[in-house]
């Protein structure tokens, strides 16, 4: 991994737009790093005080604090879970209502808002995430464009060298010091573009705050993560909160709606019900977003005039607004068609001439570890060129 330039900030200058309360020296304090987990605090660090699901990083004060953290991020009412201690006349005391969505400002602060300076691809839905984000990736390379992705399999970037750097992906969507630092290291090194796998747990557990994006898509919803959602409704509610909360302005929404004759359809077209409440949310925006439909058949915006999907792959044409653009695939199977239709679906959202777009799906020979062809290698790279 590259190294990156050493960042310092003052504590005050991160603070600035957050509701808080505060014991110790506000001004002359200087934040060299950001951590959640008191085994990793190094001297000049800011330690956020986390409530995960079985831990409470309010119980680990003592550790940050040894380890020679320099403020703490607590909750309100922190001295009760930290047994009243007082560690005030060390250290600044940062109190707020909520650590993770505050500690989400301070990181987008400390790291200059990466985001802002690059276009950023979301992609949400219970299937096609890591399918949808390697074909993007293909189609943005063969625009031109230098992108790095964030996801299941890894996280993923080519750096000013041309050399691949590759990091392990411990979750999905990463919390959110990790995420805005990682956005800074790829835009320091000249990436362009970010596409991102953003899972509910992420959205419901404020992984995203301060985050915006440019295009978002949804691919689908089926039954899943009900461990961690209540119901359907509640994992729904969590994936909608990408398309109202997390947005740039004259951003884009890409959606998937399902094929009504499909086993999703009959149960329930969560893609459908999705397009017809953003509809509603965004009726009053000055700037609202920008809605492309996709699917199989019906009247979308992206959708095949005719395909065939079997063993051998997939072919199809597709109407699309740029025009007709015709496509093989040797990826297999009805839900690949679907990928493939939605990552066609961002690159015309990306504003990308339908020739590239079609160059970068047809380049994609194969996911690692997603329905791969027995004998024939593993053509699929993790971080291809």
């Amino acid at each position: 991994m590259p190294a990156s330039s050493p960042v310092e900030k003052k504590l005050k200058s991160l603070l600035r737009g957050i509701e808080y309360k505060i014991t110790g020296d506000i001004d002359k304090t200087v934040i060299t790093g950001l951590c959640s987990d008191s085994r990793k605090v190094h001297a000049g660090s800011l330690f956020a005080a986390l409530q995960g699901m079985s831990v409470d990083g309010h119980n680990f004060l003592d550790q940050a604090v040894s380890s020679g953290c320099s403020t703490l991020l607590v909750s309100s009412g922190w001295q009760k879970l930290n047994g009243n201690k007082d560690f005030s006349p060390l250290i600044p005391i940062v109190e707020v209502a909520d650590t993770k969505t505050a500690f989400g400002h301070i990181a987008a602060a400390f790291y200059d808002h990466p985001d802002r300076q690059l276009t950023v691809i979301g992609i949400t839905g219970t299937n096609g995430k890591t399918t949808t984000s390697f074909l993007i990736e293909s189609v943005l390379k063969a625009c031109g464009r230098r992108p790095g992705v964030i996801g299941t399999i890894n996280y993923r970037y080519h750096d000013r060298n041309s050399t691949c750097i590759e990091m392990e992906a411990p979750f999905t969507t990463p919390e959110s010091h990790t995420l805005f630092g990682l956005l800074r290291e790829m835009a320091d090194q000249g990436v362009t573009d970010v596409v991102m796998e953003v899972s509910s747990h992420a959205l419901a557990q404020s992984r995203l705050t301060a985050m915006a994006f440019d295009i978002v898509v949804f691919t689908n919803l089926s039954r899943d993560h009900l461990d961690f959602h209540s119901d359907m409704r509640d994992y729904f509610a969590s994936k909608k909160l990408l398309f109202t909360e997390y947005l740039k302005p004259r951003s884009q929404v890409v959606l998937m709606l399902d094929d009504p004759l499909s086993k999703a359809g009959k149960e329930g077209n969560w893609g459908q019900r999705l397009y017809e409440e953003l509809t509603a949310v965004y009726h009053d925006r000055l700037e609202p977003p920008l809605i492309l439909t996709c699917g199989i058949k019906n009247d979308y915006d992206v959708q095949t005039q005719k395909f065939t999907a079997d063993i051998n792959g997939i072919e199809a044409e597709i109407n699309t607004p740029s025009g007709m653009q015709t496509l093989k695939s040797p990826l297999v199977g009805r839900h690949n068609l679907k990928n493939l239709l939605c990552a066609l679906g961002i690159g015309i959202a990306h504003k990308e001439d339908l020739h590239c777009i079609r160059q970068g799906l047809e380049n994609l020979k194969t996911i690692p570890g997603r329905l791969e062809r027995i004998g024939h290698g593993n053509t699929g790279q993790n971080c291809p060129a």
